[in-house]
This record gives structure tokens, sequence and C-alpha cells, in this order.
């Protein structure tokens, strides 16, 4: 059943019985219920008009301050989708398929989310609050509907804060009576009178009239006001024009001298008489600055910059940016956070017969694009407490409202950074040691080998056998593959032929060039894998850990050029 087509049968309003106090020791939800609320507002709601007057509604069409500031606001909080979790921070999971996250993006047969955001908007902007009323079909909610805020009075309680609401209908005034839980009412803090919300146009309305009265007066100066181009007078005091005179010279003024097509022709009068120009300066009423002084006093009220309103005296295209960031950080993003609390505290806890019930509802900027910049910095300072171990993947996960994964418990260290105790001591090598009951992944393998190896390249190079040097850091002995020396000959003397050097570019005067190798020669035979080199001295243990702190500098630098942009180079 929806809202209006209630029965008439409902009961009106009737005049309560006087309530006796309550006993000792019983609990009140509402403690200084009644010493606030009063028995005619408990029979017949509270009246609201003193700061909700039924006319403030009447300035989205009249005043172009406030159309445009309520409409910007509208339009952007109508991309801002509301998002039900199970638990919060770090515990929180989303819960898209829950009935009451259907209901909001399914709303009723005839509206969409996005008309229901832009009217919710548009009902705080200009009465302060917005009202949604909740049908139900067998105890479930299934639809949601915006009621007019102005039509709608709350119902006090001296100790349920809230009894109802009462809906006077625009059709024949009949009075609706709704319960407190078929309800949700969005309000802007009223600190003059909690049971009242405050319209931005309580404050705006001034200089919103003023605009508009200036517009007025513009238009009737140019559609009423005296707009001649000058005053013929007789010339002298003791001179008259008789009335046929004056309707005469009328005549052949406009009739001689009117239009473009009459400009700049000579004046032929039977008698002298003088001309008077009549002019009119915009300075005078001082018409843009006050118009812009108006604007800039509705976009207070609203929290939107001026420039964005087309105020364009201190804007330009570097700093619109600024602006739009400022109208989020400041007004629509804690604007934002009020109506989710409000649907945390008042929408969610009419679905009580369903298991996993969401208990906490959060906006989603994800698609504002004034706020991803600040979203950057965020992830930026997420990816460095995850380099440093404040915080792990699943951590982050579960506080964005994402499952955990299996690897993500665990701190992935970069493989340039250890613990460093003794200058002279090498941290173990993989599979050295006592490891975790996961072992130590492919990942921190791989790049732990890396580094050994690269170290083990520093001491080769540096003249020190190469078994000698993978020995000392703990790397696996690698099978000695021979390869043959290769000889750079020119295409003849590789095929078996005769060829001149002089006359081969490719080798130099008097280079040697060596025979082609037999191809049914024998392979020299393979050293025996654990046959040291020939006075191969061992590494010292200090220069093995020089290598690896180098090798891992080297790391550390690939790494930051790679993250700069750079590359390996």
């Amino acid at each position: 059943m929806k809202p209006w087509l209630l029965p008439a049968s409902r009961p009106a309003p009737v005049e309560p019985a006087s309530v006796p106090p309550s006993s000792p020791g019983t609990e009140l939800s509402y403690p200084v219920g009644r010493a606030v609320v009063e028995p005619f507002d408990k029979a017949h709601g509270h009246d609201d008009s003193q700061f909700v007057p039924e006319e403030y509604g009447n300035y989205l069409a009249t005043s172009n301050e406030i159309y445009s500031a309520a409409q910007l606001r509208a339009r952007l909080m109508g991309t801002v989708p509301m998002r039900l979790f199970k638990g919060r921070t770090e515990d929180k999971r989303a819960m898209p398929d829950h009935p009451a996250s259907k209901l909001l993006d399914f709303v009723n047969p005839h509206w969409t989310p996005a008309r229901l955001a832009r009217m919710d908007e548009l009902s705080m902007c200009l009465f302060g609050e917005s009202v949604w009323a909740i049908h139900r079909e067998n105890g479930v909610p299934k639809e949601i509907w915006w009621l007019k805020p102005s039509r709608l009075l709350p119902v006090p309680d001296e100790e349920d804060y809230l009894s109802g609401y009462l809906y006077e209908s625009q059709v024949n005034g009949q009075i609706i009576r709704f319960d407190a839980d078929e309800i949700v009412w969005f309000r802007y803090p009223n600190p003059l009178d909690e049971f009242s919300a405050f319209s931005p146009i309580s404050a705006a309305r001034l200089a919103a009239d003023t605009a508009s009265a200036m517009m007025q007066a513009n238009r009737n100066l140019h559609k009423q006001g005296v707009q001649i181009a000058g005053m013929v007078t007789p010339k002298g005091d003791r001179v008259r024009y008789t009335p046929d005179q004056a309707r005469e010279l009328a005549d052949d003024l406009q009739t001689r001298f009117a239009g473009a097509k009459n400009a700049h022709r000579w004046a032929v009068l039977r008698y002298e008489a003088e001309f008077h120009p009549v002019t009119f300066s915009p300075k005078d009423a001082e018409f843009v600055l006050g118009l812009g002084l108006t604007l800039r006093q509705v976009c207070n009220a609203y929290g939107v910059p001026s420039p964005l309103l087309n105020d364009l005296e201190h804007a330009t295209l570097a700093n619109v940016r600024e602006f739009q960031l400022g109208l989020w950080e400041h007004a629509l993003v804690p604007d934002s956070w009020l109506k989710a609390q409000e649907i945390e505290e008042q929408y969610l806890p009419k679905f009580p017969g369903f298991n996993d019930l969401p208990d906490y509802v959060e906006p989603n900027f994800d698609h504002v694009a004034a706020l991803q910049v600040a979203k950057s910095a965020t992830w930026d300072r997420d990816r460095q407490a995850l380099e440093v171990g404040a915080l792990t993947i699943n951590e982050w996960r579960r506080k964005q409202g994402l499952p955990a994964v299996p690897w993500g418990d665990a701190f992935w260290a970069p493989v340039n950074k250890a613990p460093v105790e003794d200058a002279k001591a090498l941290p173990p090598a993989a599979g050295d040691g006592e490891e975790s009951a996961a072992g130590p992944s492919p990942v921190e393998d791989a790049q732990a080998l890396s580094v050994r190896i690269n170290a083990a390249g520093i001491l080769i190079r540096s003249g020190f056998d190469a078994k000698a040097s993978m020995r000392a850091l703990k790397l696996p002995e690698i099978e000695y593959l021979p390869v043959r020396p290769v000889t750079v000959q020119p295409i003849a003397a590789a095929e078996g032929g005769e060829t001149d050097p002089a006359a081969d570019p490719a080798v130099p005067d008097g280079a040697p060039v060596d025979p082609p190798d037999d191809p049914d020669a024998e392979p020299p035979d393979d050293p025996p894998d654990d046959a040291p080199a020939e006075d191969a001295p061992e590494v010292p243990e200090e220069l093995a850990a020089e290598a690896l702190r180098w090798a891992r500098v080297l790391a550390a630098m690939e790494t930051e050029l790679s993250m700069n942009g750079h590359g390996g180079h």
C-alpha cells in the first residue's frame, strides 16, 4: 500500500490523557523528555514552520542564486552511492547482496536511486530536511518513497523521543499518521529547536531577496522607466509653448528625426528651443557589484565556492580544481557522512528479520574526480605502510571491505634490507636455518638468490675463482659446461677455402688466420665437478660480506630507478 493511498479510516490525532510521572526505577530512552515535550506537540505534532516554512520551496523557482547552488550540490550528491558493510574499520565486510543494500539500488518502480538522491539534496537545500517513507510487504521493506518535508510534523514522545509522524495530504488536507519505524528523517542539526530542521535559506534568504529585488528593479527600469533621449524646452524663462505648439514640435521631431534612417539630419524650427540630453549611469545603483555580493553570500550559506557559479573575478583555469576540491572537502563529504549515519541509525534497523544484518554505512567517493588526488595520496600512504611492515595485505583488504587472501598475512619485505648486528655477518642463504611452517615463498627465494649471484659476479670480476666465490656466498655448485673458443674468420676460411687477409677488411693486417675447426675432433675432457681450481684461494669472509653488501646496494638502486620510471638503466 502506497503512503498516499492509506485508508481514510485512520484515527485522527486526539488529545492524550495526562501522563503520570514514571515510577522510580523506570529506564527512559529520553531522560529529559518530560521537560521538553509539550502535550500539544504530542497530540498534534511539533510545529516547525518557524524554521522550515512552506514558502522556502518557492526560492528554487524565484532565486537564480539559490537554484544554481542547490542544483550544483544535487547533481554532485547524486553521484555518491551508499555502501553497506558488516563491521567497521579493518573488520568490515561489504554486503552488496543484502536486501537493505538492494533496496537502496532499486528505490521503487518509478524512481531511480539518482533521482532520490537529487530530491534528497534539493530538499536539504530548501528545507534543511528530507523524508523517506518505507513501504512494507509482509513486514519486509520493499519500496522507498520521498515525502515533502514541509508537510511532515514529528510527534515527540517524552519517553521514546519520537512516537511517529503526521503528514498532511496536499489533496484534501487529510492527516496521515506514520509510525516511527515507517519513516527515515534526514535533517540538519538545529540547536534552537531539536525537533526542527535548519534550512540554509534561513541564512541566505536576505541575500537572495536582495538579488531578486535588484533584478526586478533593473527589469522595471527598462520596461516601465523613463527612457527618453532628451528634452526640448523654450529658450528663456518668459517663453511658453502652447499645447498645440508642443504637440506639433513633438510630432515633427518623431517624424523627421526618429530612427536610424533620419540620423544626422538638419533640424529647422520656427521658434527658438533648447535641447537637454537625459542619461542614466549604471554606477548610480552599483548594480553589477551588488549582484556579485549577493551571489557570494548565498554561496557561503551553501558551502559552494562562488567561482563554481561563474563568479570569475578571482578564478583561473589553474585554481578551478582547488575550488572543486574545497566544495567536496568542506561541504559535500561531511554532508554525505551525515546522511550515511542517518541511514545506519534509522534505515538498517527496519530489517530485523534478516541474518547477518549490515551495521555500517559508508559513502562511496570512488567516482568523484575531484577526490581522486586525495585517494592517490591515501594509496601512497598505504603502500609505504605495506613496505615497512606496519600493515599487511590482508589488513589493508579488510579495511577496504575485501576478503582476505592466503598469502596476505605475511610481511613482504624488500630483499635489499636485512638486520645487521655484525659487520662481518652474512644473512642465511635460502634453505639455511629454520623455516616457517609455510616455508619461504618462491618470490623470496628468487630475490635472495639473485642478490647472492650478483655478489658472486662481483667477486669473480675481481679475480677470484668462480667456485670459491660460489662457496663463500653459500651458493650451490654450478655445473661446468666448457665452451669452445670462437675466432672471427672470413666466410671462405671457415668453409675451408683460401682467403687473403689483406683482401678481407674484417681481418687486420698481419693477424693470423686460424684454421677451421675439425668437425670430427673430440671435445676436451670435462674437469670433474669436485676438482678445485689450481691454486684457487678461498674468498675471505670479509670480502664476501662486502660483495654481498654492494649487491644489495645495486638491487636497491635498480628498484628505485624502476619506481621512478627509468627502468633498469
